[in-house]
This record gives structure tokens, sequence and C-alpha cells, in this order.
């Protein structure tokens, strides 16, 4: 007959064990298992990147993505191993980017498929920098030319994040005062805070740099109280407050 004192002995080993596997388990599940990157998020090549139509170095090269050129990820997935070298440096791994555009195009127009894939260490992600608008009516556009369709406006003040300057075609503007022409635009991921493919189904939207200006200060419109405009069907015209839409 077993004593308290032995059975307790008994059984203390066996429920270690048993947290040991269940730790060893979970491990191996979360190996398994793709890798999620936090958030679908716009990345820069490092140098001349392979894009593929699975995450695998043996399946279909769909295209090169030459250095500086830009991507937006949906995420990040585990899967065939990789051993590269880019900038001087050896990299070995086997995570992958999943890619739906590639330099302001999506992945579906420029290749026919909906994803390619390249190894996540051939990128670096990019710095989003917050703009605020110098003026009413400042044009959003699919792409970088004032030919484009525009997928909305903004009233001064409201916020952007740019993701790079590109440039494209001319443009010549009037805001808050200022005369400008040039060729340079602000590439956009997000706008007044939700991203620009949840508010216009497209990756980004495009504007001419001179319509925006790096708030120092957050401040109150310019009647003092409220700011009047609309923004994609949006009515502001009741918005109080400071300046401040990130």
């Amino acid at each position: 007959m077993l004593t308290r004192r032995s059975l307790g002995s008994t059984l203390l080993p066996l429920v270690l064990t048993a947290i040991l596997a269940a730790t060893a388990l979970s491990a191996i599940a979360a190996l398994a298992s793709p890798r999620q990157a936090l958030g679908a998020s716009t990345f820069t090549a490092k140098c001349d990147a392979n894009l593929r139509t699975k995450p695998s170095s043996s399946s279909t090269r769909k295209a090169e993505l030459a250095g500086g050129g830009q991507m937006y990820a949906v995420t990040m997935v585990s899967g065939g191993s990789w051993s590269l070298v880019c900038n001087g440096r050896s990299y070995k791994g086997s995570s992958w980017y999943k890619i739906s555009n590639v330099n302001g195009r999506s992945a579906k127009v420029r290749y026919g498929v909906s994803y390619v894939y390249a190894a996540t260490a051939l990128f670096t992600k990019n710095t989003l920098y917050t703009k605020y608008a110098k003026c009413d009516d400042v044009s959003l556009r699919v792409s970088a030319s004032t030919t484009a369709t525009k997928k909305g406006t903004l009233p001064a003040g409201a916020s952007v994040k740019v993701v790079s300057r590109v440039t494209g075609g001319s443009w010549s503007t009037s805001c808050a005062g200022d005369d400008e022409s040039g060729t340079s635009w602000f590439r956009i991921g997000y706008v007044t805070g939700k991203s620009v493919s949840s508010r216009y189904g497209v990756t980004y939207v495009y504007a001419a740099t001179s319509l925006f200006k790096v708030a120092t200060t957050t401040s109150p419109p310019p009647d003092g109280t409220t700011a009047s405009g609309r923004l994609e069907g949006i009515d502001i015209s009741h918005w109080q407050g400071t300046i401040d839409w990130t």
C-alpha cells in the first residue's frame, strides 16, 4: 500500500513529464505554423530580389525587383529554406514575405497572380512619415500623375502617412499662398489614420509634395473652433479640436 509520501513522490515525476511533453508539442506546432508579420507593411529592396509564385527557391520566378524598389507585404510565412548574399552580406533562413503589390501596382496586374513571394532578408521595412495638408482640396490619385483617377480630396490639416517620395508627372499647384511646380509626389499608405487599402480599395494614393507640410505643433482650425469639408463622403463639418488625425 502506498503511503501519502510515496504517492506524492510517484506523481511528481509524472506531472513534470507531462508538462515537458506539452511544452515540446507547443514548440513544434509553433515552428510548423506560418509566422505572421505584425500587420501589413511596405518594404524596400536592399538589393535585387527574386519574386516567386510560392515561398520556395525552386518555384517559378515571376520577376526581379531591383534594389530600391518597393513592395507591400500582407504577411510573413514560413517556406522553403534559402541562402543568399545581399549587399555583401550572407543570409540563411526560411521566412518569406507574401507580396500583394510591387512598386505601386498589384501583383495580379503585373504578374497575373494574386501574390508573389520573396525571402525576407532582401528587404528593410519602410518608415512612415506624417505630413499634413497645407490647404483644402488636396487631390489623392491612384498614380503619380495629374491625369490619374482621383480617389478623394483632403481638407487643410488632414494627416497622411507617407511611404516614400517618387518621381511622376509634372504638376503645378497653388496652395496656402504658395505657387509651385514639379514632378515629385508622395506615395501615401494611410489617410487620417486609416489605411488607403481599406479607405479607397487601392494600396497607395499619390499627391503632389508641395501640398503638404510637416506640422511642428497642433493647432485649432483656421476659425479657432471648427473645420469644414468632406473626406471621402465623411462629413467633418462639426469636427472640433486640434489638428491631430493620426
